[in-house]
């Protein structure tokens, strides 16, 4: 997880990812530009983050050339209070929903066993 104002955080990224990153998530909604920039030819976006008022300029022709695929998720503002009363439950089952628990590291891993069904919600542990 990186903090897209932090200074220098482009080279860093350039330093880490030579190629750039393959998936890059917006969870702000307000950073598909800077996403956009550090995702590599072939890579996805991620978006799921919202903001109503922000904007950013996107290429077609970057977009196309470089073969890229953008992701949007909504999540309904209705889904989140019953959610969140569902696990406040004592006797809700969560360890029946988590599936997996993998270091951040193997996040790819864990994207693959989702899109294959093999997984339903899984922890990514960033330590």
């Amino acid at each position: 997880v990186l903090d897209f104002q932090a200074d220098g955080l482009l080279s860093k990224i350039s330093d880490t990812l030579p190629g750039g990153a393959s998936i890059v998530i917006d969870a702000a909604g307000s950073l598909l530009g800077p996403a956009l920039e550090v995702v590599r030819p072939g890579g996805t976006v991620v978006l799921f983050g919202m903001v109503e008022r922000t904007s950013a300029p996107v290429s077609q022709y970057e977009l196309t050339r470089r073969e890229l695929t953008i992701v949007g998720s909504f999540i309904q503002t209705n889904t989140f209070p019953k959610v969140t009363e569902a696990l406040r439950q004592k006797d809700f089952p969560i360890e029946k929903i988590i599936s997996h628990s993998l270091p951040l590291g193997r996040i790819g891993e864990a994207f693959e066993s989702m899109r294959k069904g093999l997984a339903l919600k899984v922890i990514l542990d960033p330590n």
